[in-house]
């Protein structure tokens, strides 16, 4: 005896295994509901079990989507969520950049203001080295013995008077 059975969508299909007390009798939403036939050849389907059939809708594919169909309102947030990961990653990938660039500008700085205050030392050094070597009695000696100058006669002065518009920036006294 072979025993077929026709589930409620009037397709035949193979006897389940386990507890078929428990699918045929106690129907809670995860038991199949199934029909047991004990013949040889599955029944003719009545006219109303093929009406009930054909009426039924027909489900859907998931994996396929048109390409009208818009995202799901469930992923707008995901993707939202991975733009804001993104934004705050590639922000902070920059702010770290800006820092390392403001470390180096502030090394470079203070390396050359150590390169000044050493250069400006080493010039004060030399400034009044020069300045000490310079005696003005024996620049005056030089010029009158070595070169043969002398001082201007009253002959040599000339004088000038100056536009009362006009201005002299005097920088020190003039000795006479």
């Amino acid at each position: 005896m072979v025993i077929i059975m026709s589930n409620s969508y009037g397709r035949v299909s193979a006897p389940r295994r386990g507890n078929t007390a428990a699918a045929a009798g106690n129907r809670h939403p995860g038991a199949y509901r199934y029909n047991y036939m004990y013949e040889s050849a599955a029944r003719e389907l009545s006219y109303e079990e093929e009406g009930r059939r054909n009426t039924q809708p027909r489900r859907k594919s998931r994996s396929v989507r048109s390409v009208e169909q818009p995202v799901s309102v469930s992923h707008v947030p995901a993707l939202l969520l991975t733009g804001m990961v993104a934004f705050l990653t590639v922000s902070v990938i920059y702010y770290v950049q800006l820092m390392a660039a403001v470390a180096t500008t502030n090394s470079n700085i203070s390396s050359m203001q150590s390169r000044l205050k050493t250069l400006k030392t080493a010039n004060d050094q030399h400034y009044e080295e020069i300045n000490s070597s310079i005696s003005l009695e024996e620049i005056k000696e030089i010029a009158i013995n070595e070169l043969g100058m002398k001082y201007a006669g009253a002959e040599q002065i000339v004088k000038y008077s100056s536009n009362p518009n006009d201005y002299v920036h005097q920088v020190a006294e003039v000795g006479r």
